[in-house]
């Protein structure tokens, strides 16, 4: 946590609360800010099981476009998608094509990682294809179709779906688990004061 931080300071005064007392800074503060961020980054992002719906919901639509390519936007309507076509490249990123060349643009598109990514999975697949797989991304799917070539430019149909909401997901797992405050003053402070207390499982 200390190599990791992007707020020292605050850290630092957190640490300093605690004192000598690191028991209960590994108990009360460390552990519960990497339980966070593990029940996301490892639980939430990876589970195929969790995002079930929108993966099969990707599934279904390349089952759709293997099948006419070249109906891709017309599928992605019928399925309730947004269709997008993009310019893609290694120096720029990634930009919404409007039938220019990148040299006459100057603005650079976002995702330069995605766009090398893109890059080499578009490698050997011919003009007009789609690529077989569902790509996935950190917090979505993404299905793509290879439109043309152009020197170190691919123009590229794209549709994209996000995964599940993640504080959706959390409170709807975490009514699920019982939660008694013994203490009744405590309680009652809490279910007044305490915005999401309407959404824990009090008994």
């Amino acid at each position: 946590m200390d190599k990791n931080t992007k707020a020292p300071d605050v850290l630092e005064r957190i640490k300093r609360i605690y004192g000598r007392n690191r028991r209960d800074y590994i108990k009360t503060f460390v552990r519960i800010v990497y339980a966070e961020r593990f029940l996301y980054n490892e639980v939430f992002l990876k589970s195929r099981d969790i995002h079930r719906r929108e993966f099969q919901k990707m599934e279904d639509f390349l089952h759709a476009v293997k099948k006419s390519p070249h109906s891709f936007k017309k599928i992605a309507e019928k399925m309730d998608l947004e269709a997008k076509r993009l310019r893609v490249s290694k120096d720029k990123g990634i930009l919404r094509f409007e039938g220019k060349s990148i040299d006459e643009r100057k603005e650079t598109g976002s995702g330069s990682g995605q766009a090398d990514r893109i890059i080499d999975l578009l490698k050997g697949l011919k003009e007009g294809m789609v690529y077989p797989d569902v790509i996935e991304w950190m917090e979505g799917y993404q299905v793509i179709r290879l439109v043309k070539q152009e020197g170190d430019e691919y123009i590229v149909d794209s549709v994209s779906i996000q995964k599940r909401n993640y504080d959706e997901w959390f409170w709807e797992r975490a009514k699920e688990v019982p939660v008694k405050i013994y203490d009744e003053k405590l309680k009652d402070k809490f279910i007044k004061e305490v915005g999401w207390a309407r959404m824990v499982n009090l008994r």
